[in-house]
C-alpha cells in the first residue's frame, strides 16, 4: 500500500510540475511536441493537435517535450520553436515548473489542515488521547509489537488498571510495575489491539523505548487553511533552500560531506511512517515532497530547470547563443548522471534494508 501512495504522490507532483511548463509554453504559443510522465517504454500515448501524450514505465520523472530546446537545427528556422523565444519567455516557462510545484504544495497543505492533524492537545480537551510518536528499536514496546500511530487506551497489572488522560500517567504507571508485565490495550486505525509490556532495567529504571504525545484531531476552517497553507509553503521552500545550502557548504566548513539522502526506497519507508498518523499527514508528506522537488529543479546543475536557465540567461548577458551540439552534451550529460546518482541513492536504500 506505501508503494502505490508513493507512486500516486510522485506521479501527482511530477505531473503538476511538467503542467507548469506545458500550460506556459502553450500561452506563449510555443510548439510543445510531446507531454510525458515517467521514462523508458511507453505503456500508453494518445496524440492531440499537435501535442503527443505519454504515461510510460518508470514513474519517476516526466518532461515536456519542445523543438529548440537544445538549440535550433541547422538549416531549420521554426518561429514557435523554445530556441526563438525572447529570453524572458523562456526564463518563464522554464520557472514555472518550480513555481508549480510551490503552489501545489500550499494547496496540499490547505487541504491537510482542513482534513485535520493530531496536535498537542490543551489540558481541557475532552478528545485528547495518548499518542505513540515513536518507537525505538530492539526495545521492549518494539518487541511488543507497538508502533506509531498507536493509541494507549489502557494499561492493567492484575487489578491494577489506567486509563491514561495524560502521557504522566503512563510513565508513572511504568515506574510502579518496573519488574512485572504489563498489559496494554491499543487502538490500532479503529481496531483493538492488546500487547504485554516489559519493561527493561537500567540504573534502576524502567525502559520501554517509546515516545509519546498526549494529541487531538485539529481541524481548521477552510478560509484560515488556505492562508496557513499558502504560508506553510513559502517557510518550507525557504527553510529548504538553507539546508540545501548548508550541505553545498559544509565540506568546506567541517570537512565532511552529508550523504544523507534518500532514494524512492527511502520515501516509501517515509511514507508508511506519515500513513500511521492519517491522511493529513500522507498530504502534508506530499506537500513536503512538492517543495523539495522545487528546490532541487532550481539547483542550477545540466538538465534541471535551474541549469537551463542559467544557460539562456547567460546567453541574455552575453548576447551569445550556445551552440546546439554544446548544448546537447551538457544537457545530456546532466541527465545521465541524474540518473546514475539516482541509481546510486536506490542501491544504497537497498542496501540499508540488510
Amino acid at each position: 500500500m506505501s508503494t502505490l501512495i508513493f507512486i500516486l504522490i510522485i506521479f501527482v507532483l511530477v505531473m503538476f510540475h511538467e503542467l507548469g511548463h506545458f500550460l506556459v509554453a502553450k500561452l506563449f504559443k510555443i510548439q510543445v511536441d510531446e507531454f510525458a510522465f515517467g521514462f523508458g517504454p511507453t505503456l500508453w500515448k494518445k496524440q492531440i493537435g499537435e501535442t503527443l501524450y505519454c504515461f510510460n514505465l518508470f514513474p519517476f520523472g516526466g518532461y515536456v517535450k519542445m523543438p529548440g530546446e537544445n538549440g535550433e537545427e541547422d538549416g531549420v528556422v521554426n518561429n514557435r520553436s523554445f530556441a526563438n523565444q525572447t529570453w524572458w519567455k523562456k526564463s518563464l516557462v522554464l520557472i514555472a515548473g518550480v513555481f508549480f510545484n510551490i503552489l501545489l504544495a500550499a494547496i496540499l497543505f490547505s487541504i491537510s489542515f482542513s482534513v485535520g492533524l493530531l496536535a498537542s492537545a490543551g489540558k481541557n480537551d475532552p478528545n485528547a488521547k495518548i499518542l505513540v510518536t515513536a518507537v525505538r528499536a530492539d526495545f521492549p514496546a518494539q518487541k511488543a509489537g507497538i508502533v506509531p500511530g498507536d493509541t494507549i487506551n489502557k494499561m492493567f497489572v492484575g487489578n491494577d488498571t489506567l486509563n491514561p488522560e495524560s502521557t504522566e500517567d503512563v510513565q508513572a504507571f511504568i515506574r510502579a510495575h518496573k519488574s512485572q508485565k504489563i498489559n496494554v490495550v491499543l487502538d490500532r486505525k479503529g481496531n483493538e489491539v492488546s500487547v504485554i509490556l516489559e519493561p527493561i532495567i537500567d540504573k534502576n529504571v524502567p525502559l520501554v523505548g517509546v515516545s509519546l504525545d498526549r494529541v487531538s484531531l485539529q481541524k481548521d476552517p477552510i478560509g484560515k487553511s488556505i492562508v496557513m497553507g499558502a504560508r506553510q509553503s513559502v517557510i518550507l521552500f525557504n527553510q529548504t533552500i538553507k539546508a540545501f545550502v548548508d550541505i553545498v557548504a559544509s565540506p568546506f566548513r567541517t570537512k565532511k560531506v552529508q550523504t544523507e539522502v534518500s532514494g524512492p526506497l527511502g520515501i516509501i519507508s517515509s511514507v508508511k511512517d506519515a500513513k500511521q498518523f492519517g491522511l493529513g499527514y500522507i498530504i502534508s508528506f506530499a506537500a513536503l515532497i512538492s517543495i523539495n522537488l522545487a528546490v532541487m529543479n532550481l539547483i542550477p546543475f545540466p538538465a534541471l530547470d535551474g541549469g537551463r536557465l542559467v544557460m539562456v540567461l547567460g546567453e541574455a548577458i552575453t548576447r551569445k547563443k550556445i551552440p546546439t551540439k554544446v548544448l546537447g552534451i551538457i544537457n545530456g550529460s546532466g541527465f545521465l548522471i541524474l540518473i546514475l546518482l539516482m541509481v546510486f541513492v536506490t542501491v544504497r536504500d537497498i542496501l540499508h534494508l540488510f
